[in-house]
């Protein structure tokens, strides 16, 4: 998924197995709701490695504000959704490798991005730039690293992480305050550049700092890391 130019509202390229799918291609003018994809047409059991390379490449205008809703299975995921218009961001995934990005801040405010992954490899990069308030991500059997970089609005920001068995690593901007809050089993926890108030850590710069990451990490039989960038 990418960035179409201006005056394209969107485009794709859609390569698929037509014994086992048939190809989802519907805009309402009305509700102005794409949808575009494949949906199965065959029963019993469907091995991926057995069958033709499917693709989609997905390219959207930046200009027109975006709610966007992704679902994939098995295979992999390369999401630039830098430049883009986008409201609000929904991502669910299977067994795949998922790569993210927000090279360039997105045009609007986003509410909040959500990411749902199974067991998956997942690496999200520079979200600050994504702009939301929020941003979620709850995993399965997952390795998943967060860069935390980026533009981020002044205030408070969320970040809510939940793994179960995996790692994850926490890429924090030095200018930014953090606040963490880790509950975590079986799991070590690299605390490097955050002192310990009560039952959170915070950076040094916490109290003064003008733009703020609340971070609310859950993690299982794993490891959280942090890696502080300048």
């Amino acid at each position: 998924l990418s960035t179409a130019p201006a005056s394209t509202l969107y485009r794709f390229d859609l390569l698929y197995d037509a014994d086992h799918f048939r190809p989802i291609t519907q805009y309402d003018a009305g509700t102005h709701r794409l949808h575009v994809g494949v949906d199965g047409i065959s029963h019993g059991d469907y091995h991926y490695r057995d069958h033709p390379k499917q693709r989609l490449d997905l390219s959207l205008s930046p200009t027109t504000p975006t709610s966007l809703e992704l679902t994939f299975g098995a295979g992999t995921a390369d999401l630039a959704l830098g430049g883009l218009s986008l409201r609000d961001i929904h991502i669910k995934g299977g067994a795949a490798r998922t790569t993210l990005s927000f090279d360039q801040p997105n045009r609007i405010t986003c509410g909040t991005l959500t990411l749902e992954v199974g067991a998956i490899d997942l690496t999200a990069e520079k979200l600050g730039n994504a702009r939301c308030d929020r941003i979620e991500v709850k995993g399965g059997a997952s390795s998943v690293v967060l860069d935390l970089t980026g533009q981020w609005a002044d205030g408070t920001n969320d970040v809510d992480v939940t793994v179960g068995v995996g790692s994850v690593t926490l890429r924090l901007p030095e200018s930014v305050g953090v606040e963490a809050n880790v509950d975590r089993f079986l799991t070590t926890f690299d605390r490097s550049g955050l002192l310990r108030r009560g039952s959170s850590y915070y950076s040094a710069n916490w109290d003064n700092a003008k733009t703020k990451l609340q971070l609310y990490v859950k993690a299982a039989m794993g490891e959280v890391n942090v890696e502080w960038v300048k």
